[in-house]
Parts: structure tokens; C-alpha cells; sequence
């Protein structure tokens, strides 16, 4: 503030002299908007919207409410701030034992659990894969060639 006041007093004889010498002061000391400090966004579960687990034996209607039920707990937790290793373990508690030791054989420490904007593999694209080629399986369906 001592510059301001030194800049004031040496260099405004008038009003509008007085915003010139304000602004340009304001200016010289303003960070670029790319410099200025974002407060960091910690990851924190939210308990109360955290998904139901998922069971091997739950009918495949159910997935879909169970993804959209992972997607808003990873959104309001913040968990896309944590690294992709931490977040497969926030989701794979979210799968029953027999369904997690399915899909964790598939995933690499750089898959996010959820797709981003950046990143579509993911943990759960990976696992509607695997629940597809199940089905397909269990329903007789080939592999058919588009």
C-alpha cells in the first residue's frame, strides 16, 4: 500500500489523475488470471450418496442405476482429484468379491474409475464390457463382425 500512497501524492493533482494513478497500480500489481491460486479441492467420500454394492447375482437392470449412483458419488467426494490407483480402490469396494476379482485383472494403474473428458477406458467401461461379453455368453450370441 506504501506505493500506492507514494504514487498518489507524487503523481495525482486531480480526480482523474487520481483513478489513472490507481488503476495503473491496480494493474502493475494484478496476477494474471493463469498465476492466480485456485484453492485446491480435497477428495472426501460423501457417505450419504455413496452406491450400493453391486452383487453378482443382481439383475442386469440394476447396473444402470448403480453407475449413475457412482458417478454422483465420485462428483460430490471429489474422488477424480485422487490419483487413478486410488480411485479403482474407492470403486472396487463398490463390487461385490466375486465381481471385483473379475474386473481387477483387467485394470492398469492408469485407469480412472470413471470416464473423463481426457480418458474413456475406465473402471466401469471395463466392467460393462466384461458384464457384456458375460451375457453374451450366457445367451448363446456370437461375436457379430458390423
Amino acid at each position: 500500500m506504501g506505493e500506492f500512497q507514494d504514487s498518489m501524492n507524487r503523481d495525482a493533482t486531480t480526480i482523474d489523475e487520481l483513478v489513472a494513478v490507481t488503476l495503473k497500480v491496480l494493474e502493475a500489481s494484478a496476477e494474471p488470471a493463469s498465476l492466480q491460486q485456485v484453492p485446491a479441492i480435497k477428495a472426501k467420500p460423501n457417505t450419504a450418496l455413496k452406491p450400493f454394492m453391486l452383487k453378482h447375482n443382481d439383475m442386469p437392470v440394476t447396473m444402470q442405476a448403480w453407475i449413475d449412483q457412482c458417478e454422483t458419488y465420485r462428483r460430490t467426494s471429489h474422488l477424480d482429484t485422487l490419483p487413478d490407483k486410488d480411485q479403482q480402490a474407492y470403486f472396487l469396494t463398490l463390487l461385490d468379491s466375486s465381481l471385483r476379482a473379475r474386473i481387477k485383472k483387467s485394470l492398469t494403474d492408469e485407469i480412472p474409475a470413471l470416464p473423463t473428458r481426457d480418458q474413456q477406458d475406465s473402471c466401469i467401461s471395463i466392467f460393462v464390457a466384461c458384464c457384456y461379453v458375460y451375457m453374451c455368453k450366457v445367451m448363446g450370441i456370437r461375436k457379430q463382425t458390423l
